[in-house]
């Protein structure tokens, strides 16, 4: 019997907790805080077991992500039975797609990334590795989000935005255009604010 071990013991673990049972059994779902997974020896055989980084934060989540694979630990992806992704949607490993998300037709979900609840994500976007899209985000077809970028609750990108590696956009803004620098953006229409 497969185990799934959650990296993180905040909100977000346990919101994909709830998701993982749509999987696993709760007998066989552990979150583990960072300070429990930093007492697993480097040299454990875990082959039953699975690991998924529930953190929010992109910078921690991308490096713990890094961890894993450097270890060699398996790494899965969580689906929500509640979302909806199209066919041709093409997603990376330690991918979490919440309930209420829908991600359209040639979509491209890079790895370690959070679709959080009722995300929208049109078609032909991509979306980098270890980003967080917040709940209630639209991302308008054509749009590439950079690796590491952080969207807060209920932004709008519109049509075929590119935003730049480690941005961070605040809740509720409104992007009409490109963002090519790092930094913090926010308001309707966004701008960088720091």
């Amino acid at each position: 019997m497969k185990k799934l071990f959650l990296l993180g013991s905040g909100g977000h673990s346990r919101s994909v907790a709830e998701v993982s049972t749509d999987r696993y059994s709760a007998g066989q779902v552990k979150i583990l805080s960072l300070e429990e997974f930093a007492l697993l020896p480097e040299d454990s055989c875990l082959e039953s077991v699975e690991f998924l980084v529930a953190l929010g934060d992109v910078k921690k989540r991308n490096a713990y992500y890094k961890l894993l694979l450097q270890r060699s630990w398996r790494v899965t992806n969580l689906v929500s039975s509640k979302a909806f992704l199209a066919d041709d949607v093409t997603l990376g490993q330690g991918s979490v797609i919440m309930p209420g998300a829908v991600i359209r037709t040639a979509a491209q979900i890079y790895p370690n990334t959070i679709i959080n609840t009722s995300v929208i994500v049109e078609h032909d976007c991509v979306i980098g590795e270890s980003s967080n899209l917040s709940p209630g985000t639209v991302v308008c077809g054509s749009c590439n989000i950079g690796n590491q970028v952080f969207v807060g609750a209920g932004a709008v990108l519109i049509d075929g935005i590119s935003v730049c590696d480690g941005a961070v956009i605040g809740a509720g803004a409104v992007v009409i255009e490109n963002i090519c620098l790092p930094g913090l953006y926010v308001g309707n229409p966004a701008r960088r604010v720091k």
